[in-house]
């Protein structure tokens, strides 16, 4: 397609024909090829430009570590261990209970 955007029809219909001796089956580049030898024009998509884009520091590696701040998006990837308000509680409950038996000495 940079051939064509050049105008060097003769090198992209060589190149096109050099994938479709490897593809013979592919109708795609046949039909361009067709077009081709038939003075079909084509507007290719201008060249993207050059400038670096920035992006934000959503992910931290520290040694073997890596973490992002954004969630993920993909359910593949889901917290491992999540605290729900339940399991606080029962935290909570757990550890009030060991403060009592230590207090009064005894194990259960």
């Amino acid at each position: 397609m940079a051939q064509l955007q050049k105008g060097e029809n003769d090198a992209a219909l060589e190149q096109l024909r050099a994938v479709l001796a490897l593809n013979p089956g592919n109708e795609q580049v046949s039909g361009l090829i067709t077009q081709i030898e038939g003075g079909a024009t084509f507007e290719v998509a201008p060249e993207s430009s050059s400038e670096q884009i920035e992006e934000t520091e959503s992910v931290v590696e520290d040694g073997d570590t890596v973490t992002t701040t954004e969630a993920p998006d993909t359910s593949l990837i889901v917290p491992v261990n999540t605290v729900t308000e339940d399991d606080e509680e029962a935290e909570s409950a757990v550890e009030t209970t060991s403060e009592e038996e230590t207090a009064t000495g005894e194990e259960s």
